[in-house]
């Protein structure tokens, strides 16, 4: 995806979040493909070119146009260790998902990526809501968007089709002006875990 001033890189203390290309399918095609990871996420890559493909379709394909794709990367370099989307985008609001591989997990990666493209989405693309829809058994999503002050909504029936099965969604949303009037209370909160935004 070409950069613009509505997509571009942002950086965090430890992680450098750029957009995501087609040529950063093969570092992530290993957790689109491992069943652990994607149990959560989707529909599981058998090959290199289902990772491509979705790649694709959301940089420059018929997805593009709605989507913001971030490749997640350490700060000091190195191949990627997930990625964080921002999709659906239409009057003023959006989705956001994100994966990071299992070498990555537990350190408070995915809340300092999220916190980074929070303060982007609201700031600087002039959203006014962000979701996000967690499988209520992915504890750690749970609880990553918990802290960010995502206000837990709904809950979805048999809505999300996963590795042959119909899965329950959680559906958690937050607000512009949540975000901002919390902001700093939410920096702690993930410095305490060892992160920062």
């Amino acid at each position: 995806m070409t950069e613009t001033p509505q997509h571009r890189p942002l950086r965090t203390r430890r992680l450098l979040l750029r957009p995501l290309t087609v040529a950063d399918a093969p570092a992530l095609f290993p957790v689109f493909s491992d069943p652990d990871s994607m149990r959560w996420f989707g529909e599981l890559h058998r090959t290199q070119a289902d990772t491509e493909a979705l790649f694709h379709d959301y940089t420059v394909g018929p997805y593009a146009a709605g989507a913001r794709q971030w490749a997640i990367l350490p700060a000091g370099g190195g191949a990627p260790v997930g990625s964080l989307s921002l999709h659906r985008m239409q009057q003023g609001m959006c989705q956001t998902g994100y994966i990071l591989v299992p070498a990555a997990r537990g350190r408070g990666l995915a809340s300092e990526a999220l916190a980074a493209v929070l303060t982007h989405a609201f700031l600087e693309l002039g959203l006014h809501r962000v979701e996000a829809k967690v499988d209520p058994d992915n504890i750690a999503s749970l609880r990553t968007v918990e802290r960010l002050g995502f206000v837990r909504e709904a809950r979805l029936r048999r809505s999300f089709p996963a590795r042959d099965e119909w899965r329950d969604e959680v559906v958690f949303g937050l607000l512009a002006r949540e975000w901002l009037d919390r902001a700093p209370e939410v920096a702690g909160r993930i410095r305490a875990a060892g992160a920062s935004p």
